[in-house]
């Protein structure tokens, strides 16, 4: 008999742990098959003030890191999102995007039934393809790869729907005390800060459900 967990992602699409996370939470789904999964995605932005046109993405990682650190931690990432089928192509990217559009489109494709699908084309398309993804034509073009109706999309991007729900979202988010991402809430009850491997995942859904370690 299948039992449901809700799980609650909160997560932006610009956060390399975040990528690396969503692949770990879903093979910890398959270690416990027993599981039926209700994600809720919960949009979070590292850089809400990122102008539209977008930053510089090696300049503002220059800013951050220290240029050896940046390089182990890339070489880092790579290699833990490779036994994951994810590959990183840091090089690739030239723009940091506001994400506020790309949590849109990932709202949109939850009502849908595709947000899982969606939420990793959109972080593909940054940190393998280095595409902008502040791009509304861009993100159209996401959507409609996954089943979404391309037409629709790109009259909600031009009409501004939900734009303003994505803001009131990260703002309860961090009302809630969530400062860092990927942050899980599992049952309602078991929360889980950062990337953690999918065997420690599944242990984590273990308590949520109630279940002996």
């Amino acid at each position: 008999m299948s039992t449901p967990l809700k799980i609650e992602v909160a997560a932006d699409v610009v956060c390399p742990w975040c990528y690396l996370g969503l692949a770990r939470l879903q093979k910890a789904l398959t270690l416990r098959p027993g599981v039926t999964p209700e994600l809720e995605w919960k949009a979070y932005q590292l850089r809400p003030e990122t102008i539209a046109a977008g930053e510089d993405y090696k300049e503002l990682m220059a800013k951050k890191f220290d240029p050896e650190r940046m390089k182990q931690i890339r070489a880092n990432m790579t290699e833990m999102g490779r036994e994951l089928g994810l590959n990183f192509d840091f090089d690739k990217i030239t723009l940091s995007p506001n994400t506020n559009a790309a949590h849109r489109l990932i709202r949109w494709a939850a009502a849908e039934g595709k947000m899982e699908q969606v939420a990793m084309a959109v972080m593909k398309a940054f940190f393998e393809d280095g595409k902008f993804i502040a791009d509304e034509n861009v993100l159209a073009d996401i959507g409609a790869a996954c089943g979404m109706d391309r037409a629709k999309l790109v009259e909600k991007f031009k009409s501004g729907v939900d734009k303003d729900a994505v803001t009131a979202e990260y703002k309860s988010v961090q009302d809630r005390g969530i400062s860092a991402v990927p942050h899980y809430v599992l049952g309602g009850k078991v929360n889980v800060e950062g990337s953690w491997p999918a065997e420690d995942l599944a242990a984590e859904m273990d308590k949520a459900l109630g279940k002996a370690a």
